[in-house]
């Protein structure tokens, strides 16, 4: 997920919900707006070494995604995680705790669907967050993405 003391102007980074572009840098400072569809004219800063703190990352490379699809073919554990860790996790914006917390869920949702929402909730905000990253990335349509993971998550229960 690349060297955040390593950026460059022009670069994508993402946080736990948008995807910005970074405009300057400039006295140990990052300067950035956000990129895509909702572009805005609005440039925010945030000091280098703050970065990972406020969960920002450089988006996924090909390869990275590769690994992470394949990952989710993979059973997870019956594990419940209680709300503060599920929220920690998300607004870290850490890629590979939130596979874990998506295989895991999905296992737990997956052994009782009727009586599990909150899980069933999680699964399709998190399957919603990697595939907007993912389509960004491959520059394919975020829906086709989400049902390949929803695949791939059903292939792993059998």
């Amino acid at each position: 997920m690349g060297d955040l003391m390593a950026i460059k102007k022009g670069e994508l980074l993402i946080d736990a919900d948008q995807i910005y572009m970074v405009v300057s840098i400039e006295d140990g400072r990052i300067y950035y707006q956000t990129y895509g569809e909702a572009v805005s004219k609005v440039r925010c800063s945030i000091p280098v070494e703050n970065l990972k703190m406020a969960g920002f990352r450089k988006l996924l490379s090909v390869e990275e995604i590769k690994g992470i699809l394949k990952l989710l073919g993979e059973e997870g554990k019956e594990k419940i995680y209680d709300q503060k860790t599920i929220n920690e996790i998300i607004w870290s914006n850490d890629v590979d705790k939130m596979v874990s917390l998506l295989l895991d869920s999905n296992k737990t949702m997956s052994l009782d669907p009727e009586n599990n929402k909150k899980e069933s909730e999680l699964v399709g905000e998190l399957i919603g967050k990697l595939a907007k990253e993912i389509s960004f990335v491959l520059k394919t349509k975020k829906e086709e993405v989400e049902k390949d993971i929803k695949k791939r998550l059903k292939k792993a229960l059998v």
